[in-house]
């Protein structure tokens, strides 16, 4: 059993066909985070709250959505200039790494936004300045583990779903011997063995021909033919 989870996440893969329609399965996935989509079905926001359009599980999930779109497309950037990662555990690091940036990110950007409205929502150099000192307080610093927790548990999810829907092994090589011997060769004919195809590579040289015999010597007072090999012996 651990052997094959680990032959799971570590073996190569490749993306799944065709690449659209799962890459769309798996990034609407890895968007609906079971914590935020049940709650939100479960629990939904009420009027009193601000509606459904002020709830933090919505912006959760739209900043969810352009992260998770932003992932797979640095991860086939990656794959393609480099060829990695080329495992379903390198998609998910990937995922956790670049969950990890974009949650930070994403609380800064939110402690900064509330800090400007708090600065210019009080009168007076001073109760700004206390409301920007309260905000990155609040945000900042108590809402740190909060935002890396959210966002790593989400990063953790969406790299699976992605790694196990988006991409898949890689088809089977059949060698060619094999091939051949199902099929016969190359159009059905047997294909010839390692000694045919050096003989025809490499010909043997054709035997060069027998020189010609030597002319008889003729004495012509005498009419009488001298062989030079009778005369040796």
């Amino acid at each position: 059993m651990r052997r094959s989870i680990g032959q799971l996440f570590t073996s190569p893969v490749t993306w799944r066909e065709p690449v659209g329609l799962y890459t769309f399965v798996g990034w609407l996935a890895a968007v609906s985070w079971p914590a935020i989509v049940g709650t939100l079905i479960f629990f939904p926001p009420t009027a009193e709250a601000g509606g459904l359009l002020n709830d933090w599980r919505l912006k959760a999930l739209i900043a969810g959505g352009l992260a998770v779109a932003a992932i797979i497309w640095l991860v086939k950037g990656e794959r393609e200039r480099e060829g990695g990662p080329s495992s379903r555990l390198g998609i998910l690091a990937r995922f956790l790494l670049f969950g990890f940036i974009f949650s930070l990110a994403a609380l800064i950007l939110v402690v900064l936004g509330f800090a400007i409205v708090s600065a210019f929502g009080n009168e007076g150099f001073l109760p700004a300045l206390g409301g920007i000192e309260s905000t990155l307080f609040l945000f900042g610093v108590a809402g740190l583990p909060f935002a890396l927790m959210v966002g790593i548990s989400y990063a953790l999810w969406s790299g699976l779903m992605v790694s196990l829907i988006v991409f898949s092994p890689p088809p089977p090589t059949v060698p060619r011997a094999r091939v051949s011997a199902l099929f016969g060769g190359a159009l059905g004919r047997p294909e010839p063995d390692s000694a045919e195809m050096d003989l025809a590579a490499n010909p043997e040289p054709e035997p060069e021909p027998a020189p010609p015999p030597p002319e008889p010597k003729v004495d012509l007072e005498g009419g009488v033919s001298h062989h030079p090999e009778r005369e040796e012996h």
